[in-house]
């Protein structure tokens, strides 16, 4: 039998689908704009016309990238965050503990990078100082610029947990994968030894 979720519950889970989109959206529009080619049409004295759109594009888009996904960890109780979204899922009628564990699990994964971006909108980037470009941001966290990518995907995953369940499909968890991976590396074993 499908699960179902309470309006409000139901209403929140939108919402934090349309953070992750915005993310998603945003970040690849700024990796568009660093691309290789995008960079020598920057410099290119045709374009350089342009330079102002370029720079004040990328800047925006990868602020905004930021903002989406450091508004979907964040732990403040009085907005729409994951936070709020798990805690809602405890208090529904019927029993999702395994979903938020899951998605704890998945949390627990993404924490790094999550905290990383919370530090660059809250301490550096957005609201203390404009004056430090992105590289320098960065370089005062542990994150690296492909974990931005890799922290939307750990956000679309947090929401495919529930997703899957409302849909009636079976939650998929790494036992699975796991099990594939141990598999693959006992054939290559036996297969190293011959």
């Amino acid at each position: 039998m499908n699960r179902t979720l309470s309006k409000s519950t139901g209403d929140t889970m939108v919402e934090l689908e349309q953070f992750v989109v915005h993310a998603a959206v945003q970040w690849e529009f700024h990796w568009t704009l660093i691309c290789a080619k995008s960079f020598e049409q920057y410099r290119d004295p045709v374009f350089n016309r342009w330079r102002w759109w370029y720079s004040a594009t990328n800047e925006a888009s990868l602020m905004a990238a930021i903002v989406w996904i450091a508004k979907f960890f964040e732990k403040n109780k009085a907005s729409i965050n994951i936070h709020f979204f798990l805690e809602q899922l405890t208090a529904e009628p019927e029993d999702w503990s395994a979903e938020i564990a899951a998605i704890k699990a998945i949390l627990a994964k993404a924490e790094p990078t999550a905290k990383d971006i919370t530090i660059m909108r809250s301490s550096y980037y957005i609201h203390k100082s404009r004056k430090l470009t992105f590289k320098e941001t960065m370089e005062r966290t542990s994150s690296k610029y492909d974990h931005v990518r890799e922290v939307i995907e750990h956000m679309r995953q947090c929401l495919v947990v529930v997703s899957k369940v409302l849909g009636g499909q079976e939650t998929i968890t790494e036992v699975p994968s796991e099990l594939t991976v141990s598999e693959l590396e006992e054939v290559l074993k036996r297969m190293k030894a011959n």
